[in-house]
């Protein structure tokens, strides 16, 4: 979702965008950008799609293949950047890396780690989640008659056009090393988002707050997906379900 908002996003800033998918070029793909088609994992058509770019924003993941995509691909993708001469290579990353013992916020630290040991000019930046994918979540716990949602977690969600848009302000500004994070401009307990979310649809159904036990469950709860400091002054979550 987030490399089509920025593939328009720098093509407005002027920037001529190659895209880089495991799938080929889509029928929905714009006329206007290249299509390389390419594969972290294995690495097959990976050189081809590197060369010739100043800059590789890479927002590539897979929740499933975390080691062979977030951890080897990012290595692959290193080696690549450094023999093709890569002048920025500038990595979206996830607001609790290093603090929430789950295994995407280790890979996304493990492949941040990797990125500053590897000599290629970088830009790390960490986000909170989108409120695209809080709404994805949220259809999952409410499917059910009840809805069922783990209590207390906190989180301070963002618009993903907004990060696209800061992306571009730092693809602009150049190799930054680790940025400031980027989070919403309010903090919320999971329940009330959904809440919120389905009073907007004109929707009633109850919804059972279950607890969520051990160490992730814990850091969930004490905010650690979350950044007070680094609220922004952009969307709110209920004026971004209300425009949708």
């Amino acid at each position: 979702m987030l490399g089509r908002a920025l593939t328009g996003a720098l093509i407005e800033a002027g920037y001529r965008v190659r895209v880089s998918s495991r799938s080929p070029r889509s029928a929905k793909a714009r006329p206007d950008v290249e299509w390389a088609q390419a594969s972290l994992e294995t690495g097959e058509g990976l050189a081809e799609a590197v060369a010739g770019a100043a800059v590789i924003i890479h927002c590539a993941t897979s929740v499933s293949r975390l080691k062979q995509v977030d951890v080897e691909g990012t290595r692959r993708l290193l080696a690549l950047s450094r023999q093709h001469g890569v002048e920025h290579l500038m990595y979206i990353s996830i607001i609790g890396a290093g603090k929430i013992p789950y295994k995407l916020f280790h890979a996304k630290l493990e492949a941040e780690q990797i990125i500053k040991e590897s000599g290629v000019p970088y830009t790390i930046l960490r986000a909170s989640q989108f409120y695209q994918l809080v709404e994805m979540v949220l259809k999952a716990f409410t499917k059910p008659p009840v809805g069922l949602i783990p209590k207390g977690f906190r989180h301070q969600p963002i618009d993903m056009n907004e990060v696209a848009e800061h992306m571009v302000g730092l693809v602009q500004a150049g190799p930054s090393g680790h940025v400031p994070d980027i989070a919403g401009p309010r903090t919320y307990e999971l329940v009330d988002l959904a809440r919120i979310w389905l009073k907007a649809q004109g929707k009633r159904k109850p919804l059972l707050q279950v607890p969520f036990f051990g160490k992730f469950g814990a850091a969930m709860r004490a905010g650690y997906a979350t950044a007070p400091d680094r609220a922004g002054d952009g969307l709110t979550w209920e004026e971004w379900v209300q425009r949708e």
